[in-house]
């Protein structure tokens, strides 16, 4: 029975790897971006961090598009991007990222709640989306550096926690 008990703590240990990694960072400084009518919310962030040479951060906002294009979740094993475009106007409720270099290059992921006027809602990756009056966010820089690679595992550029 001891030998049993040994080998179903063994099996249950390899079971409970924990993949998990963490690091440290904290706040530099707050970038508060206000975006108008026909700007493009990817890109214009995008610029502001160019402009202000955030490398690494985290975006808040609201504000309302008159279209988007956004890639919908997936709950494969792998990515399988399936981008749609979306006429509005519609209601940004929420939009969540972060800052990092891929590449060499500032990289901008955009997660969006898109609300529309018969009060349904699309979420997912924004792709790009084009403000309809106005856009407000907040690019929280961090003094952390996050950088993107490719996990061949799930064919996505991830942050690279291993630098």
């Amino acid at each position: 029975m001891k030998y049993l008990n040994i080998a179903i703590a063994n099996y249950l240990a390899q079971k409970e790897v924990d993949t998990m990694k963490t690091q440290e960072a904290g706040i530099k400084r707050v970038l508060i971006v206000k975006l108008e009518r026909g700007d493009k919310v990817v890109e214009s962030l995008k610029k502001a961090c160019d402009r202000h040479k955030i490398e690494s951060g985290i975006i808040t906002g609201i504000g309302a598009v008159s279209k988007a294009r956004v890639i919908e979740g997936k709950s494969t094993e792998h990515l399988d991007p399936n981008p749609q475009d979306f006429d509005g106007p519609m209601e940004i409720s929420n939009a969540t990222g972060n800052v990092a270099k891929k590449d060499g290059d500032v990289y901008i992921h955009l997660h969006v709640s898109l609300g529309r006027k018969d009060f349904s809602t699309l979420n997912g990756h924004l792709v790009e989306g084009e403000i309809y009056l106005v856009g407000e966010f907040f690019i929280f820089e961090i003094d952390g550096k996050l950088e993107r690679a490719l996990d061949e595992t799930i064919k996505m550029f991830v942050w690279d926690m291993n630098q």
